[in-house]
């Protein structure tokens, strides 16, 4: 049977049934977010059938035109005639076809796909999840005793946090420059976060560790009522012992005060090199006692000139031949591409 799907660039547009489904699930669904793809260059657009919908940005530049996928598909119907797959199917076909797009970027770490399309790349990935529902007394002690050691030691050296917006992003920019500095990098992303919180009044916070008046770490967070991810994350070069994890316990609270269900720590490579960088990332994130909720990221190239093309010119933009989690991990996952 051929599946029926639709597409449209506006959320009133969406027919009223639909919309009232998808009224309270999550950021990504708002005309705040579609404001700040807006202003990023890019315009948001809603695919959707009888059975699923999923919000995607097409983005421009030079002579390339891709898409972003920017939450994973949110189920409209109890009854499915198709499966996610077939939905991610058809949604590629019609990008390929209808907006005419070269290539599909990753999808974003933050998003839960319980499956891939059938063509394209793809690698088994998570995130570590805490639920938010528990007790505060229930979610410390899921926590393991290193990372509660590691709390009481930023308390005990009367470490403080402040969180905000706009006021506090100098002094997120300055850990996050150092935090780049360290891979070489030397990007400013003063204009990128400047429209995440000047768009996402709602949805966007910046929270900071300070012993003093220096600042120890921070992170920027995206939230609604459902979950709050921890999208970027910085430090100054040798911060006080115990601030991330005293940074994310007292974000934990101040979200599940604000009636928000889950807190993610964003990100979780599968079978990660035990000696790499990734591996030491998830230990931290392990301590907190988290769920690890699996899910797929994935890409999908259309026109692999084009995307070899675009590749290299990023790369001598930002001197820097960038290779996305699927390119670094997907030797492992042969059985699956």
């Amino acid at each position: 049977m051929k599946i029926l799907v639709n597409c449209i660039n506006n959320l009133e547009e969406l027919p009223t049934g639909i919309l009232n489904k998808i009224d309270k699930t999550n950021m990504f669904y708002t005309d705040d977010y579609a404001n700040l793809i807006k202003d990023q260059g890019g315009k948001v657009y809603y695919i959707y059938t009888c059975n699923y919908i999923m919000p995607i940005s097409i983005m421009k530049s030079y002579i390339f035109k891709w898409a972003n996928i920017l939450s994973e598909c949110y189920s409209l119907s109890d009854y499915k005639s198709e499966s996610v797959r077939e939905f991610l199917d058809v949604c590629m076909e019609y990008m390929k076809k209808k907006l005419k797009i070269e290539f599909v970027e990753m999808s974003p770490t933050y998003a839960f796909f319980e499956d891939y399309p059938t063509k394209g790349k793809r690698i088994p990935f998570g995130s570590h999840v805490i639920d938010l529902t528990q007790t505060e007394d229930e979610i410390y002690n899921n926590m393991k005793s290193r990372c509660k050691k590691s709390i009481k030691t930023a308390q005990n050296k009367e470490l403080t946090i402040k969180r905000g917006r706009l006021e506090i992003l100098n002094d997120y920019l300055k850990i996050d420059k150092e935090t780049w500095k360290r891979s070489n990098i030397n990007d400013d992303h003063t204009k990128l976060y400047t429209e995440i919180i000047e768009n996402l009044p709602n949805n966007a916070i910046i929270f900071i560790t300070y012993l003093g008046d220096e600042a120890q770490g921070g992170a920027i967070y995206f939230y609604d009522h459902n979950i709050c991810n921890s999208i970027y994350g910085a430090r100054k070069n040798k911060p006080v012992n115990g601030s991330r994890n005293f940074l994310h316990w007292e974000v934990m609270k101040y979200m599940k005060k604000e009636g928000v269900s889950l807190f993610s720590l964003v990100g979780c490579r599968i079978n990660e090199d035990k000696n790499s960088k990734a591996h030491g990332i998830q230990m931290f994130k392990e301590s907190f006692g988290p769920e690890l909720k699996k899910s797929f990221l994935f890409k999908v190239v259309f026109n692999n000139f084009m995307y070899i093309l675009y590749n290299f010119v990023r790369a001598i933009k930002t001197r820097n031949f960038y290779k996305d989690i699927i390119d670094q991990e997907i030797h492992k996952w042969k059985d699956i591409n």
